[in-house]
């Protein structure tokens, strides 16, 4: 009568405690397990074993005189049984232990069945335990023939090491698929939407084996079974099995081999898609939970938000759970640094043009943790945030889905497209540059590129101070009143250069004409404060040449060395000269001076065009000549060599003949001065410029 009080009061308890609904009632079960232990051959008692999880290492306790595992307990199930057994493995199954020992049918009206019937039957029984490593099941037959393990638990008898069994609950597990104690079961399949669930959860143990103590299933719903490393799944799967569930009633997964601790995700899907006329899925698996649940920081279920019931079966020691960790994927569409691209390898070292100032990104990163926002580092220092970085609508639900689908994350992921558009700032040398994501309250590195900015080689760049020149209006003459005797011009560059050239000249030719020979200086000045200033600086460079062909021939061989400078042909022809400088000249402001002052009746004319004609105006460029400082209405057409690309430069403010802008100091002057013999006729070609 005790006895029969005490189950009584037990469901009693359980069905204030749990919400019946009508509906539901089929699939609803109960197993009370009152006692699992080891027992010897004259039936007494040796030890109590664990009546969840596993049953450990037995070999001590076989030495100490146990040779059979006993079995007593109660089961309520959803329709009428005919027998129970025990069972090893696969093996025969020892039936005749199943009985309704009067108190099957009160039991049943009080969980919710149809009193009419022998529902409810007293389990009791034993195995002889066997040698090596096991699995003891208790199995039930049902009237129609049908049978289902309702409990399983693995144990050793032998040298190994016993299996531990982590759980991710603690306290008593829930027995009613509906919502009871305020935790939500997880279903698959029976209603209309969900076919697929998955769980991520971190361990510090390997482990061989999943249990789970608590599922009601369909009749034979099959399901398939994947494991992968979490943000992973893409290339990480480590798992993957096949199983149909016979009914209700705890199941267990042998992986066959041990998995490393780590950070893993779970998947279940139903396989069998068949529905109901009412549209409902026909197969289901429904897994309960506990009275106490690891949150979601160590299991994380994709839909209740809350885990299922489960163990990890290890032969380690450690916590068996443990907190969930970051995991990030991150895709490179484009990275680029002044106009170099930076490539999609994690850590790779690119090199860049010096005074590269910033570099940008464009990308997508997606987390199982939500991301707050997006930012940068540069050599370890402190992260910098930036709310723009991170694009919120472009691409979202599409990059989130590829994120669930792709790399297994859960449904609460979290991923964004994150855009720096320029605003990563740079400097020369070499850099760690680690795009970062605040996620779940910590700082995440998810990508790292490193810059190492390079001397580019030079190019060697010509610029010219019009596109061609007419010849007519530029003569130096000398000797003759109000003739021009000498030519400034001043210019300023953005670059060195290391060459003054003229692209073609005509000269006095005294063979023919009798005229005087032209007696040519050419001069390179850096101007200082202004053009009297710059002109009494010594040349510091010279060089004379004698010609005695003249126009006949379109100029002599020219190979002439100074001091500082070289004075050659201009190009491969023998139509103009060059100026070459021994070194160099810097960027900045300077004065060439070409003069003639051989005496009366000779000349030089140079290449001409109109100063409104010119690509740079007065701007860049001015011209003087003689001694009165005025600007010339035609320009003359020459060319800088510069050592790298470039350009003329605007001119200093107020720059000019008599003004005293500020310019700085005095530099060194070249000044290279060359005697040219030409003869008289003067032959006027067109010049050949660029």
């Amino acid at each position: 009568m005790k006895k029969l009080l005490g189950l009584a009061l037990a469901a009693a308890m359980l069905f204030m405690l749990c919400s019946i609904v009508p509906s539901m009632a089929a699939i609803t079960v109960r197993l009370n397990i009152d006692e699992i232990s080891l027992k010897n051959a004259s039936d007494g008692k040796v030890t109590d074993l664990p009546k969840e999880g596993e049953l450990g290492q037995l070999k001590t306790h076989v030495q100490a005189g146990g040779t059979k595992i006993f079995f007593n307990g109660w089961y309520a199930p959803p329709k009428p049984l005919a027998d129970a057994g025990l069972q090893t493995d696969d093996g025969d199954i020892t039936w005749g232990l199943g009985k309704n020992d009067g108190t099957g049918n009160i039991i049943a009206k009080w969980v919710g069945f149809d009193e009419n019937g022998p529902w409810t039957l007293r389990i009791s029984g034993s195995i002889p335990v066997q040698e090596g490593k096991h699995t003891f099941k208790v199995v039930v037959k049902f009237t129609d023939n049908t049978t289902s393990v309702i409990h399983s638990a693995e144990y050793l008898n032998n040298d190994d090491a016993a299996p531990v069994v982590y759980k991710n609950y603690s306290g008593s597990i829930v027995t009613n698929p509906e919502t009871c104690l305020g935790k939500p079961s997880m279903w698959l399949g029976h209603t209309n939407t969900n076919i697929r669930w998955q769980v991520a959860f971190n361990t510090d143990v390997s482990f061989s084996a999943i249990n789970f103590p608590q599922a009601w299933a369909y009749a034979q719903s099959p399901f398939q079974v994947t494991i992968a490393r979490d943000g992973h799944f893409d290339d990480g799967i480590v798992f993957v099995t096949d199983i149909v569930r016979p009914s209700d009633g705890a199941f267990r997964i042998d992986l066959g081999k041990t998995l490393p601790a780590g950070q893993y995700v779970m998947k279940f899907k139903l396989t069998d898609e068949t529905k109901t006329p009412e549209g409902r899925y026909q197969r289901y698996l429904v897994l309960g939970h506990a009275e106490n649940m690891l949150d979601s920081s160590y299991c994380l279920h994709n839909l209740a938000g809350v885990s299922p019931v489960f163990e990890i079966v290890s032969t380690d020691n450690g916590q068996g759970f443990i907190p969930r960790e970051i995991v990030t994927r991150i895709n490179v569409d484009g990275a680029t640094a002044g106009g170099t691209d930076l490539g999609k390898t994690d850590g790779a070292t690119t090199e860049i043009p010096a005074g590269t100032t910033s570099m940008s990104f464009n990308g997508w990163v997606s987390s199982n943790f939500a991301i707050e926002s997006f930012g940068y580092s540069i050599d370890g220092g402190d992260v910098v945030y930036d709310s723009s970085f991170r694009v919120e609508e472009e691409d979202h639900d599409n990059i989130l889905q590829v994120a669930r689908n792709t790399f297994g994350f859960p449904e609460n992921a979290d991923a964004y497209r994150l855009r720096t558009e320029g605003g990563i700032p740079l400097s020369d040398g070499l850099h760690t540059v680690d795009i970062m994501a605040r996620i779940n309250g910590k700082d995440v590195r998810v990508f790292t590129f490193k810059v190492k900015t390079t001397e580019q080689e030079a190019t060697p760049t010509e610029i010219k101070s019009a596109d061609g020149g007419n010849i007519g209006k530029v003569w130096l003459r000398s000797g003759a009143p109000n003739d021009i005797d000498s030519l400034k011009i001043l210019f300023k560059t953005d670059k060195a250069f290391t060459r003054f050239g003229i692209p073609i000249y005509w000269a006095s030719n005294p063979p023919a004409h009798g005229d005087s020979k032209a007696n040519i200086e050419v001069s390179l000045f850096k101007f200082d404060k202004d053009l009297a200033t710059t002109l009494k600086g010594s040349p510091v460079a010279s060089a004379k040449f004698l010609e005695n062909t003249g126009d006949n021939n379109m100029g002599a061989d020219i190979n002439v060395t100074g001091t500082g400078a070289k004075l050659t042909n201009y190009g491969d022809t023998k139509q103009g000269f060059s100026l070459t400088l021994d070194e160099a000249a810097p960027a900045g402001q300077y004065v060439i001076v070409i003069r003639n002052d051989a005496g009366n009746g000779s000349y030089l004319v140079l290449p001409s065009f109109a100063a409104d004609q010119s690509t740079y105006g007065t701007d860049c460029i001015k011209y003087f000549y003689n001694s009165n400082e005025e600007s010339f209405e035609e320009a003359v057409a020459f060319s800088l060599l510069l050592v790298d690309e470039g350009d003329f430069a605007a001119l200093d403010k107020d720059s000019g003949g008599t003004e005293n802008p500020t310019t700085g100091n005095v530099l060194a002057a070249f000044a290279v001065t060359v005697t040219l013999a030409l003869a008289a006729a003067v032959v006027f070609r067109k010049r050949i410029f660029g």
